[in-house]
């Protein structure tokens, strides 16, 4: 029994995609979970600078007032 060409592209192009296509997909899928990670550890330093800073500035507002007395 001969197949047509339809089906061999087909066959092509499954296999391209199972091969090559799927791969990428999951180095990319990979990629962008490390950058995920990345950007939430970058956030959370972020948050704890922006306490500290706000911990320095309520300082020296308080050390202001000291001196104003």
């Amino acid at each position: 029994e001969s197949r047509g060409l339809g089906d061999v592209y087909k066959r092509q192009i499954y296999n391209y995609i199972t091969k090559e296509v799927s791969v990428k997909l999951k180095e990319a899928s990979k990629a962008l979970i490390s950058l995920l990670d990345k950007i939430r550890r970058l956030d959370n330093d972020l948050i704890r600078l922006k306490s500290k800073l706000n911990t320095i500035l309520t300082i020296r507002e308080q050390e202001k007032d000291k001196d104003k007395d």
